[in-house]
């Protein structure tokens, strides 16, 4: 059973730590206890939701509390540059693996 509790929290420390996160009260009147993230988007308690075309999953806590869950942040290697997303259209976190085009260097062994 210990096992498996470290082994939990293995993996969620490992899915914060590389996962950027920020928060929120996205609170409407109109919709009590619910989290108002836009006219279109309205997310109940405990509800999830990622968004067509961004690598990021927005979770509705209680109250209008919003966790918005990305990609880290990450630094391109010098030289490169950064060409996109390599799956965009995938599930969080499948869709935060990223591009480059780095140039390649001649070496001479003479």
């Amino acid at each position: 059973m210990h096992f498996k509790l470290l082994l939990l929290t293995l993996f969620a420390w490992f899915a914060v730590a590389f996962s950027s996160i920020a928060t929120g009260i996205y609170a409407d009147p109109r919709y009590p206890g619910k989290c108002v993230i836009s006219d279109n988007l309205v997310l109940a308690p405990g509800e999830e939701r990622q968004e067509l075309g961004t690598c990021s999953v927005i979770k509705c806590l209680k109250n209008g509390y919003v966790v918005f869950t990305g990609c880290n942040v990450q630094t391109i290697p010098a030289g490169c540059k950064f060409l996109g997303y390599k799956h965009p259209l995938a599930t969080f976190p499948d869709c935060c693996e990223k591009k480059y085009e780095c140039p390649t260097y001649a070496t001479n062994m003479e």
